[in-house]
């Protein structure tokens, strides 16, 4: 099977490295979880994948803030 980066001219990498070149090794954290990649106006595989990445990561965040928040609201 041909990776999609291949099928693009780019060699085939890492997951992690692909995306921490894009975003920086450290950018997403808990404290950073609205970094998202940047989509093009593409129907290709890698901006499908980088669409299902970034929706994966709102739902992250968002449960992030609802822990925060449970947290928050159960010290007090």
């Amino acid at each position: 099977m041909v990776s999609p980066l291949c099928e693009h001219g780019a060699e085939p990498q890492d997951g992690y490295e692909v995306f921490g070149k894009v975003l920086g090794y450290d950018a997403i954290t808990p404290e950073k979880l609205h970094a998202r990649l940047p989509v093009e106006d593409s129907d290709d595989e890698l901006a499908q994948l980088a669409k299902v990445f970034n929706e994966t990561l709102a739902r992250l965040e968002q449960a992030f803030d609802q822990l925060r928040r449970f947290t928050s609201d159960a010290s007090h």
